[in-house]
């Protein structure tokens, strides 16, 4: 229970298991589909992703910009994704997910819409 997980962190808990607790909450979130909640855990926790129990780092930096993407607005995204500097750092491993946030970004969006079905078939074959 996630509520009971907060109150306890409330009362006694390192940064650690802080973090870990956005990463389970943001995914939730995500399951529930309240992305705005998502992106926010996630992008909170993007530099000390330690959560390597739930998901490896590059299928959280996958649910990050997908979240983030489907949830804030050019300015937050644009601040948050495109300049962020640990996401950009995984992002030459992740050329679908590059092209699917730059394409936006710089408004081609006939590459957009093909990036952005590339994006959803292969989060449906693979899962992540």
């Amino acid at each position: 229970n996630l509520e009971k997980a907060k109150e306890l962190i409330e009362l006694g808990g390192d940064w650690d298991r802080r973090n870990r607790l956005k990463v389970y909450t943001g995914l939730y979130a995500m399951s529930v589909r309240n992305f705005k909640e998502a992106a926010d855990n996630f992008l909170d926790t993007v530099s000390t992703f330690t959560s390597y129990e739930l998901m490896d780092y590059h299928t959280f930096i996958k649910y990050t910009i997908i979240s983030a993407m489907l949830a804030l607005d050019r300015k937050e995204l644009t601040k948050k994704v495109v300049e962020g500097a640990d996401i950009n750092e995984v992002l030459h491993e992740l050329p679908l997910f590059k092209s699917y946030i730059f394409s936006l970004y710089n408004a081609q969006y006939a590459e957009f819409f093909v990036a952005l079905a590339e994006v959803e078939a292969s989060s449906r074959v693979t899962g992540s």
